[in-house]
């Protein structure tokens, strides 16, 4: 659904501020890729940083996405090298199309954490860091970083 939204508001946009002289068939490649690089960055960040020895040992299991393993990091990672590969393609300075997507992320980023509630990985996380509460001595800031007295 997000990356339904955002090309609209990115073609809406190109539509009211004539700064930016992208067409509707960039901002598609603009958007197409960035699904791609996201899930392909989320998933080999997710090897790398966080569970290299399972995946150096079964490397068939990198390509089981459907049993989970996003990182943040590798489709941070993957989506600005794609805007570094549309950048060239197109002969448009990369900041520029940084720009014009940087007001969007945030709205990806709502929609992403709205799936991690919807498939509960959020909600289990909260609820361990209460649960914890009571069996050592531990506080919860609002930010839910856990800090130890």
């Amino acid at each position: 659904i997000s990356f339904l939204l955002i090309d609209y508001m990115m073609k809406r946009e190109i539509v009211i501020n004539t700064e930016y002289k992208f067409s509707a068939s960039f901002i598609d490649h603009l958007v197409f890729l960035s699904i791609i690089s996201i899930i392909l960055g989320g998933r080999l960040g997710y090897v790398l940083f966080y569970n290299f020895e399972y995946y150096s040992s079964n490397p068939l299991k990198i390509l089981f996405i459907w049993e989970g393993g996003m990182s943040f990091h590798g489709g941070f990672l993957g989506v600005l090298i794609a805007m570094i590969m549309i950048a060239r393609k197109y002969e448009i300075r990369w900041l520029v199309i940084t720009d014009f997507i940087a007001p969007l992320v945030p709205l990806g980023l709502g929609f992403g954490r709205i799936g991690n509630f919807i498939n509960r990985k959020e909600a289990e996380n909260i609820q361990k860091q209460i649960l914890r509460l009571g069996y050592r001595t531990a506080w919860v800031v609002p930010t839910m970083i856990e800090m130890e007295n």
